[in-house]
C-alpha cells in the first residue's frame, strides 16, 4: 500500500498493552498477530505490508492504515491520549422501565426503553474482555423487575471468570413471596437470589438516597430502608456481596451525613472492634463497587432544587468534563444502544449506537464524535450564551446539571445546523432540552402561561 503506514487503533493499543502486561514476552512473540501488534507498539508505526496477518488485524480493528505523512510525534501523542486507557468497567443501562417514580430520579422524564437485542450486549462483553475489563454493572430503571433477557447476558459473562457482575436495584423483591422478576416466577427472595448467583451474579447494589426517613419519602415506599438493611444479610446468605449506591445531598464534612454513612458501613462490613468512625466512613466511600454520587438537579430532581449555585457565577473552565474525552472508569451502553459515558439523561450520547455499528468501530472513532471534541477542545463554554434563563432559571444545585444541558443544546445546534442568527430555532432547542432534562413539563407551551420548574 504505497504512501501508507500501520498504527495501532485505540482498541488495538489497549489490547496489546494489556496482553503485554499479563503475558510473558516469549508467549507474545510466538503468536504472529501478537508479535506484529507488539512491534507496532514498540516502534509506534510499521510499513503497510500486504500480509494475511496485516489484513486480519485491519479487519478486526486492531490496526489501521494512515498516510505516511503522519509523523512519529503525532502517533506517540495519539497513543498517549488513548481514550480507552482508564476504562475499567462496562455498564449496561438495560432498561429505563421502573415501577417507582422517585422524587430525585434523573431519568424521570425519559421515555421508557428496554434493550431487546441480547446478542449485541453479549458481543460487547466479548469486545471488552480482551482489554482487561472484568467488571460489568447492570443498571436501570429496575433491571431486576423489567430486564427481560438480562440473565442471558449475565450467563454469557459467567463464562469468563474471574468477573465482577453487579446489579443495581431498589430492593423491591426483599421479603416478597411468589413474585415475577423479568418474566420468571420465584417462590421467594431466597430462590431469586440463588438463581442470580447460579447465573453468574457476584454483587447486589442497593440504591439508598439518604437516612431512613428521607429515603422512604423520596422512594414513596414506607419501610423500604429497613428492608434493605435487613436484606444485606439475605444477600450474603445467598453467597452474593451487598453494596450500596448512595446519593449525597451534603458533602462528607457534614456531621449528620458522616454519621449516617458510618451506620450504613456498619451494616455492610464486618469491622473489628474499636474501628474508628473515620475508618468506617473511608471503607464505604473508597470501596470501588459502591456508587457514591451527589444530588444532581435534573429529571424529577428539578422539583427538589435549592438553587445552590448561580449559573452566571460558574466559571467557564468548570463546564468542561474530561470524562467525555478521557472516560474513567466506565463506558455505558444505554437502553437505546447508544454508547455513552454520562448517566445524566441522554447528555452522554454521541459516540454511536451498537445496533448500527460494531462496538470496536465505535471505540476506535470516539475521538471523532461531536461530544468528544466539544469538551476536549474547550468549546462547551461557547454555548452558555444560548442558554435561556427564562426557561432554565438562574440557579442549579450541581455543575453537572449545567454541563448536561449545555452539551445537549450544543449537540442539537450542531446536528440541526443552527447558528446564532436563528433565535427562534435556539429557543425551540432550549424548550426541547428543558423538557428532556426535567426543567419543563413535557407538554409545556410558552403561550399557556406554564412556568419552568426552577
Amino acid at each position: 500500500m504505497p504512501g501508507k503506514q500501520l498504527i495501532l487503533t485505540h482498541y488495538g493499543h489497549r489490547y496489546i498493552g494489556f496482553r503485554r502486561d499479563v503475558l510473558h514476552l516469549e508467549t507474545l512473540q510466538r503468536n504472529p498477530m501478537d508479535r506484529l501488534l507488539l512491534d507496532c507498539l514498540l516502534n509506534l508505526r510499521l510499513p503497510c505490508e500486504e500480509t494475511p496477518q496485516t489484513a486480519a488485524l485491519l479487519r478486526t480493528g486492531l490496526l489501521q492504515s494512515v498516510p505516511d505523512t503522519v509523523g512519529l510525534d503525532e502517533v506517540a501523542l495519539r497513543y498517549a491520549r488513548n481514550p480507552l486507557e482508564n476504562i475499567s468497567r462496562l455498564i449496561f443501562e438495560y432498561t429505563t422501565l421502573c415501577q417507582l417514580n422517585c422524587s430525585h430520579c434523573r431519568n424521570g422524564h425519559l421515555r421508557a426503553t428496554l434493550e431487546t437485542d441480547v446478542a449485541k450486549l453479549q458481543r460487547a462483553v466479548d469486545v471488552v474482555l480482551p482489554l482487561g475489563i472484568r467488571r460489568f454493572d447492570f443498571v436501570g430503571g429496575e433491571v431486576m423487575m423489567y430486564g427481560r433477557g438480562w440473565l442471558d447476558v449475565l450467563q454469557h459473562i459467567r463464562e469468563y471468570p474471574p468477573i465482577i457482575a453487579n446489579v443495581l436495584t431498589s430492593g423491591w423483591f426483599l421479603g416478597k413471596t411468589d413474585f415475577n422478576a423479568a418474566g420468571v416466577r420465584y417462590a421467594n427472595d431466597n430462590a431469586y437470589l440463588a438463581h442470580l448467583k447460579n447465573s453468574g451474579l457476584t454483587h447486589v447494589t442497593f440504591s439508598i438516597d439518604g437516612p431512613e426517613e428521607l429515603h422512604d419519602q423520596w422512594r414513596g415506599v414506607p419501610g423500604l430502608y429497613r428492608r434493605i438493611i435487613r436484606g444485606f444479610e439475605t444477600v450474603r446468605a445467598a453467597g452474593l456481596v451487598p453494596q450500596v449506591s448512595v446519593v449525597l445531598e451534603n458533602d462528607l464534612s457534614d456531621k449528620q451525613t458522616a454519621r449516617w454513612l458510618g451506620e450504613l458501613a456498619d451494616a455492610i462490613y464486618d469491622f473489628p472492634p474499636g474501628t474508628s468512625p473515620e475508618k468506617r466512613l473511608l471503607r464505604l466511600t473508597t470501596d470501588d463497587i459502591n456508587y457514591i454520587s451527589h444530588f444532581i438537579d435534573v429529571g424529577n430532581a428539578v422539583q427538589l432544587k435549592r438553587g445552590k449555585h448561580r449559573i452566571d457565577a460558574i466559571p467557564d473552565e468548570q463546564l468542561r468534563c474530561k470524562a467525555f474525552f478521557r472516560p474513567a472508569p466506565n463506558l455505558r451502553i444505554k437502553a437505546t444502544g447508544e454508547l455513552s459515558i454520562c448517566p445524566l439523561l441522554d447528555a452522554g450520547e454521541g459516540y454511536g449506537n451498537i445496533h448500527e455499528k460494531d462496538l470496536v468501530h465505535l471505540l476506535n472513532h470516539l475521538h471523532e464524535s461531536f461530544v468528544f471534541r466539544l469538551h476536549a477542545e474547550h468549546r462547551i463554554a461557547d454555548y452558555r450564551q444560548y442558554l435561556d434563563p427564562e426557561i432554565f432559571g438562574e440557579h442549579v444545585d450541581h455543575v453537572c446539571s449545567l454541563r448536561s444541558v449545555l452539551t445537549l443544546i450544543a449537540r442539537e445546534m450542531e446536528e440541526r445546523g443552527v447558528g446564532p442568527g436563528d433565535p427562534e430555532a435556539i429557543h425551540e432547542i432550549n424548550v426541547e432540552v428543558a423538557q428532556r432534562s426535567g426543567f419543563l413539563p413535557p407538554a409545556w407551551k410558552g403561550a399557556t402561561g406554564q412556568k419552568p420548574l426552577t
